[in-house]
Order: structure tokens, then C-alpha cells, then sequence
């Protein structure tokens, strides 16, 4: 057990609370460490949600690509690729914020960032109660250097 396993599953247990009271259909679930306010949280988001994030993203993406491809610079192109799937946009998400909670991530970062991927995945059926869909549910958490680092199909989906 970590010392910080009681702090994560009652940040997952009050973004749950929320979001079943609200009957939400849940597309992605993130447990985010925010390093600049030093604090863990939920975000979470509908299909519905995701796929109007990655629309709008890909429309400015599309004149951006082209931009590249018509000057003939294929490398600046690769950068505006378009989204074929889901937005890990945090910032974006419909529910921020949830089950927030003040912490400050050590510096020896690696059993702080090791249990939240492990709190994740010990609420995972917790958490795909809250979609109708199981199989197409994402679970996400922070990573030492990035707020999306890793990223998995819950274990009853693909």
C-alpha cells in the first residue's frame, strides 16, 4: 500500500459521487495531477463532448496542414495531422475539477505518479459504472512530465 492511496481513491470515490448523481455516460476518465496548483483531480468526459473537442481542433488543424503542404514543408505538416480519435484536451473535458484535492507530488515523483496509475486501475469497475459502453471507456493519468502520460482501454474494453 502507498501513502497516497487513501488520498487518490477518495478523489476518484467524490468525482464518482458527482458524476452518478448527474447520470453522466463517462467516454474518458483522467485522475490529473495539476503541477502548477500541486493538487490531484478528476476530469471526465462524454463521447458527445470528445468528439466536438476533436472536430473543432481538426478544422484548424486542416488550414494549418494544408498551409504546410502547399509550401512544400511536409515536416511542419506532420505537426497538424489531423485527430481520427479522441481529445485527451483535459481543459476541454465537460467535468473538470471533480474530487479536487491539495497535494504537492515529491521529488522523487515515481511512487506519487505509480499510485495514481494503480488507484485507477483498482476503481476501474467503479468507474465504467458510469458509461454505457465499457468496452470504448479510457482511463488516463498524469506522468512526471505530462498531464495525459499514460492512457489505456478500461480492461473489459479493446
Amino acid at each position: 500500500m502507498s501513502v497516497y492511496d487513501k488520498t487518490f481513491d477518495m478523489v476518484i470515490d467524490k468525482a464518482l459521487n458527482i458524476l452518478f448523481d448527474k447520470k453522466v455516460d463517462i467516454y474518458t476518465f483522467a485522475l490529473y495531477y495539476d503541477h502548477e496548483g500541486w493538487a490531484v483531480e478528476v476530469c471526465a468526459d462524454t463521447v458527445y463532448n470528445s468528439q466536438r473537442t476533436v472536430r473543432a481542433s481538426n478544422a484548424f488543424n486542416r488550414e494549418q496542414f494544408f498551409a504546410a503542404i502547399k509550401r512544400s514543408d511536409l515536416e511542419t505538416a506532420t505537426v497538424w495531422n489531423c485527430n481520427t480519435g479522441r481529445s485527451f484536451s483535459l481543459g476541454e473535458f465537460q467535468y473538470k475539477m471533480l474530487g479536487w484535492e491539495p497535494i504537492k507530488a515529491p521529488n522523487n515523483s515515481v511512487p506519487f505518479f505509480r499510485a495514481m496509475v494503480r488507484a485507477l486501475i483498482r476503481n476501474s469497475h467503479k468507474i465504467a459504472a458510469l458509461t454505457r459502453n465499457p468496452e470504448q471507456l479510457v482511463l488516463c493519468c498524469s506522468t512526471k512530465n505530462s498531464e495525459v502520460g499514460l492512457i489505456w482501454f478500461h480492461e473489459d474494453g479493446a
